[in-house]
């Protein structure tokens, strides 16, 4: 049996900002479509994204890396901001019982087998509710997750994405119909800043 489910490009491109690239744990390296819930995520362990998609009465599916980036390299920049992205999930016995994907943008067809492997417990890093205690957090992480948020609700300029403060756990930064969380620095000691104190010694110039 077969479904197909129409998702935003922009969901798919948001999504992957946020995936793992190399990471041994493999099942981080694509994006996770919880179908049932009707949510897009992906995750490096650091830092995660979460976004609104379709629901289906299909069981959940980690989409390699790969085939996202096919998909998304057949569309140009505009159109993966309005266009969606055909999703048909065949789940026939196959291969060990994993679903066969094909994701059709209209500009190309590419496929293959679901990644074989248990995405995590997403919903339990997401806090429902945030101390307001003050985190220390990397600015590229912060970066990166801000320009998820903006994919996802195609809003690129005038926005300030603030960060919802939670101490040591993950803190949120929220968009319409998507989250990210970020993971906190752990801090402390003292910063190196001896360069600081001496004299500048300017080069002659020749």
């Amino acid at each position: 049996m077969s479904t197909s489910v129409n998702i935003p490009a922009r969901a798919f491109a948001a999504a992957l900002k946020c995936a793992s690239k190399c990471d041994v744990r493999y099942y981080l390296n694509g994006v996770y479509l919880d179908f049932p819930k009707g949510r897009i995520v992906a995750t490096t362990g650091h830092f995660m994204f979460v976004g609104q998609i379709e629901r289906a009465d299909v069981p959940a599916v980690i989409v390699p890396r790969e085939l996202v980036e096919g998909a998304l390299r057949s569309l140009t920049k505009r159109a993966r901001e309005d266009q969606t992205i055909a999703v048909t999930i065949d789940t026939q016995d196959r291969d060990g019982n994993v679903p066969f994907l094909t994701l059709d943008t209209g500009k190309g067809s590419f496929s293959a087998c679901a990644v074989d492997g248990r995405f995590p417990d997403y919903e339990r890093v997401v806090p429902l509710e945030v101390s307001g205690e003050i985190a220390q957090f990397d600015a590229d992480l912060v970066a990166t997750c801000a320009d998820a948020l903006r994919t996802y609700t195609a809003q690129y300029t005038h926005i300030a994405w603030e960060i919802q403060h939670n101490g040591d756990d993950g803190s949120l930064m929220t968009g319409q119909g998507c989250l990210c969380v970020v993971m906190p620095c752990r801090t402390g000691g003292v910063a190196d800043m001896d360069w600081y104190h001496q004299p500048v010694k300017l080069q002659a110039v020749a």
